[in-house]
């Protein structure tokens, strides 16, 4: 303002024309307003460029995870290959319990060799896919993140752009209030010019004629300037009302990102959860497995050891009958050498009495001839008293033979005894292992049957696991295809969003 009123005192000074004054202002003002216009359009090539080069970002990011997407669906369809290529279980019929003929180390190659390479091929395939999917989550959230970062800046250097638009539009606002403050003034000083001049009008009739022409110009050029900034302000109303617009769908957009991203937080949880509980139920079925297999063996060692004491007790009562059977016909032996002493002895009483008769005939003879003379009656009497002494002799011997006989019997008798209770014995324990083998080929049975049915509790949740693994597996295509319709959703969303933001800085 004093630059401007210096110029005028000078102009006044050195009798300057008004109209000459008025083009002055004028080209002021004409340059001021290609200098705001010039910033604008340098404001509006850097806007260009920024919005180019996050456009460019966002291709390569998009190409990336597209080709991130490709690799793992090809990594999903070798996965899905492999699964197919697995040959079906073949069913194992199992014997039935009346059945002796049970072999179960067929059973335990088949069960090992077939069920649990299955399994373990399965469980591989399936800990192989779902460290396939975290990884392909973890991408994804990674990407997301980034995406949504990316956003975030673009939003806030959009904000900042605005607040920097918006505080050129005051200062273009404050300057268009400057220059109506100078009108207004200029317009006073022209009215207190005209006063001056009025006083003047002899000398200046002649630039009256030219006075009324500047002043019809002026105020022509004021309506104009009027009318320009009219313009202004609607033009500035208008950008206001659409970066207002602007704001507001893109403050939607980001809730909308923001729940989406929840959402997809949630489900990631969700899969993670699942994966959790599956990997669990895995460990405790591989759990159940390795404690079935140790009960398997723990009865097979069992019944190994049940039929090796059957074998022991077997070949123990196959030589407990041939000791009896030996004992019995030493028995035998014994009781014919008793007859046959019995036998021998009744001869030999036999004989003896027989003897002692005729002893007694020769004594009776021996006495009568002992009347006949003395002499024969000495002698006959020394060889009676030899012939009795040596019949006592032989009753004594007769005596001692009846007690070792009556003792012989005696041991007889308890030999018969003692060997009929071994016998008793014997057959007690003979008896005994019988029950035994029994109760050892029931509890046998009885494992077999056991095992027949764990065998197809085994197979029944193994058919149950296969269908959660296909139930699973399907749930993941649907949510793998659930993230693709999403994110095509937020490229067409992000489509918009782009061009308006290209529009806006254009």
């Amino acid at each position: 303002m004093s630059s401007i009123q210096t110029y005028d005192d000078k102009a006044i000074q050195k009798d300057v024309p008004i109209a000459e004054i008025v083009t002055s202002i004028k080209g002021q003002v004409l340059d001021t307003r290609l200098e705001n216009v010039q910033d604008s359009e340098k404001i509006n090539s850097m806007k260009k460029k920024i919005i180019q080069e996050k456009t460019d970002d966002d291709i390569s990011s998009s190409k990336d995870i597209d080709h991130q997407n490709r690799k793992n669906e090809n990594e999903i369809i070798i996965l899905d290959d492999n699964d197919n290529s697995i040959k079906p279980e073949e069913i194992i019929i199992l014997p039935r319990d009346n059945d002796k003929s049970v072999n179960i180390e067929d059973i335990k190659t088949v069960l090992n060799d077939k069920d649990l390479s299955n399994e373990k091929k399965q469980k591989r395939d399936l800990e192989e896919k779902l460290q396939n999917e975290k990884q392909h989550l973890t991408k994804l959230k990674e990407t997301e993140e980034q995406q949504i970062s990316y956003l975030k800046d673009a939003l806030q250097k959009s904000e900042e752009q605005l607040a920097r638009a918006k505080k050129e539009a005051i200062t273009v606002t404050a300057d268009r209030d400057k220059l109506l403050k100078t009108v207004s003034t200029l317009k006073e000083e022209m009215n207190n010019i005209i006063g001056k001049n009025m006083s003047l009008h002899r000398e200046c009739q002649d630039l009256k004629c030219k006075l009324q022409m500047a002043s019809e110009c002026e105020t022509k050029t004021c309506t104009v300037v009027q009318d320009e900034v009219n313009l202004i302000k609607s033009i500035v109303k208008q950008k206001e009302e659409i970066l207002q617009a602007e704001i507001i769908e893109l403050k939607g957009l980001i809730a909308e990102l923001t729940n989406v991203t929840k959402i997809q937080e949630r489900r990631i949880c969700e899969l993670t959860n699942i994966c959790k509980k599956q990997q669990c139920g895995l460990r405790n079925k591989s759990k159940t497995i390795i404690e079935k297999e140790s009960k398997i063996f723990e009865m097979q060692s069992l019944l190994k050891s049940y039929s090796c004491k059957c074998t022991g007790m077997q070949n123990d009562i196959q030589k407990l009958e041939y000791n009896l059977n030996k004992e019995s016909n030493a028995c035998c032996s014994l009781k014919e050498e008793l007859e046959r002493f019995k036998d021998d002895y009744h001869c030999m009483l036999n004989i003896k009495t027989k003897i002692i008769e005729e002893q007694d005939e020769t004594i009776k003879k021996q006495k009568r001839l002992l009347q006949d003379s003395e002499n024969m009656a000495q002698q006959a009497a020394s060889e009676f008293e030899e012939i009795r002494n040596e019949l006592v002799h032989e009753k004594e011997t007769c005596e001692s033979l009846r007690i070792a006989l009556i003792t012989a019997e005696v041991q007889l008798n308890q030999e018969s005894n003692v060997e009929c209770k071994n016998c008793q014995n014997l057959i007690s324990e003979v008896n005994l292992l019988n029950q035994q083998k029994q109760k050892s080929l029931i509890a046998a049975k009885e494992a077999l049957r056991k095992l027949c049915v764990s065998v197809q509790d085994y197979q029944r949740e193994l058919v149950f696991e296969r269908q959660q693994c296909k139930f699973l597996t399907l749930k993941l295509k649907e949510k793998q295809e659930e993230v693709e319709c999403i994110r095509k959703e937020f490229a067409c969303k992000k489509k918009p969003i782009v061009c308006r933001t290209n529009d806006f800085l254009s």
